[in-house]
C-alpha cells in the first residue's frame, strides 16, 4: 500500500514539472503567430440530423435536410427550419386543450416561477404577459410563439452535443471523431501523415473574429457539419482546441427531379408544338412583305363637267 501511495505520489510530482516546464517554456518561447499551425476536422452530422428531426419537403415533393432556421406556413410542418420545427412540437405539447393558444395557467405548468428564475422560455425581454398581449387576451398564438420562444434551441443543441454519439470539444475528441480536411496554403505534413497550415493563412476581421474559406465539401442535401480546429504550437508542441461551429446552407438546395419518358416526349411535343407555331408566324410574316402593292383605280365626279376635254 506505501508503495503505491508513492507511485501515486510520483505521478502528481511528474505533472507538477510538466506544468512548470510548460509555464517555463512559455516565458522563454513567447507565443507567436508564426508558431501557430492549425489543422480543421470535419464530421458531417446530416444523416444524424435527419433522423433526429425528420426532413423538410419541398414543393416538388423532394425530401431534404431541414435547414437550422427557416420560416414555414402556420397550417403545416414540412417546410420548417429545426427550431421552427421544434417550437411548433412544444407548443403542441404546452397546449394541453389544443385550443390553439397557451393560456398563462399552461405557461405555468410547464414554466413555474421556480423554474422561471433560471429559465423562463423566452428570450430576452419577453415575458408571458408581453408575448400574450402581442398575440390575444386568450393567450399566446402559434405565431407569436414561434418567435419569441428561445426554450427552441435547447434541444437542436442537445442533438448536436450529444456525447453518446460524438464529442468535437477536445483534442482527443477532434481527432477521434473528426475528419482532417486536407488542402490549403503553405501546408505541412507532419510524420503521421496529416497536413498542417501555417495560422497566418487565417484572416483576422476587426473584431477579432478569424475567417477561413472552406471548399471540398459535399452539399448535395442541405449537409451539416460540425467543424473545430486544433492548434499545435510547433516550438513547445502544445495543441488546443477552438470551440465548434456548425456550417449549413442559408437556403435550401434544391435537386429538381429526373424527367421520365413521358416528361420528355410531353416536354418534346411541346417544343415542337411552338417550333411550328414560330415558322408558320414567320411565314406569314414573310409572305405580307413580299406581297407588291397593286394600283388602284379611283373615279371621282368633275365638279366643273363644262370645262372638260373630250378624249
Amino acid at each position: 500500500a506505501h508503495s503505491g501511495g508513492g507511485e501515486a505520489q510520483d505521478g502528481h510530482a511528474g505533472a507538477r514539472r510538466a506544468m512548470i516546464m510548460g509555464l517555463l517554456e512559455r516565458a522563454v518561447f513567447p507565443t507567436k503567430a508564426e508558431d501557430l499551425q492549425f489543422m480543421i476536422y470535419t464530421e458531417d452530422i446530416t444523416q444524424a440530423m435527419q433522423d433526429k428531426w425528420g426532413v423538410l419537403v419541398h414543393a416538388s415533393g423532394a425530401t431534404l435536410t431541414r435547414l437550422e432556421s427557416a420560416p414555414c406556413p402556420i397550417a403545416s410542418d414540412v417546410q420548417c427550419g429545426t427550431v421552427e420545427y421544434i417550437a411548433r412540437r412544444d407548443f403542441r405539447r404546452i397546449d394541453a386543450d389544443g385550443d390553439g393558444f397557451v393560456t398563462q395557467w399552461e405557461y405555468l405548468a410547464e414554466y413555474p416561477y421556480s423554474r422561471q428564475a433560471t429559465d423562463d422560455g423566452f428570450s430576452r425581454g419577453t415575458t408571458f404577459e408581453v408575448a400574450s398581449r402581442n398575440s390575444t387576451t386568450a393567450g399566446i398564438d402559434l405565431a407569436t410563439w414561434v418567435t419569441v420562444y428561445i426554450g427552441k434551441l435547447d434541444p437542436f443543441l442537445a442533438s448536436i452535443k450529444d456525447a453518446t454519439r460524438r464529442t468535437m470539444w477536445t483534442v482527443c475528441g477532434i481527432s477521434k471523431f473528426g475528419t482532417p480536411l486536407q488542402g490549403g496554403p503553405n501546408e505541412t505534413t507532419d510524420d503521421q501523415g496529416l497536413t498542417w497550415m501555417p495560422m497566418t493563412s487565417i484572416t483576422q476581421q476587426e473584431d477579432g473574429r478569424l475567417t477561413y474559406i472552406l471548399s471540398h465539401l459535399l452539399d448535395d442535401d442541405n449537409n451539416i457539419y460540425l467543424l473545430n480546429i486544433i492548434v499545435q504550437n510547433t516550438r513547445t508542441g502544445e495543441r488546443a482546441a477552438f470551440r465548434p461551429h456548425t456550417v449549413q446552407r442559408n437556403t435550401p438546395v434544391y435537386n429538381p427531379p429526373e424527367l421520365g419518358g413521358t416528361d420528355t416526349a410531353l416536354m418534346t411535343g411541346i417544343g415542337l408544338s411552338i417550333g411550328v407555331v414560330a415558322i408558320v408566324i414567320a411565314i406569314l410574316i414573310a409572305q405580307n412583305r413580299n406581297k407588291k402593292m397593286r394600283p388602284r383605280l379611283r373615279i371621282r365626279k368633275n365638279p366643273n363637267p363644262e370645262k372638260s376635254r373630250a378624249i
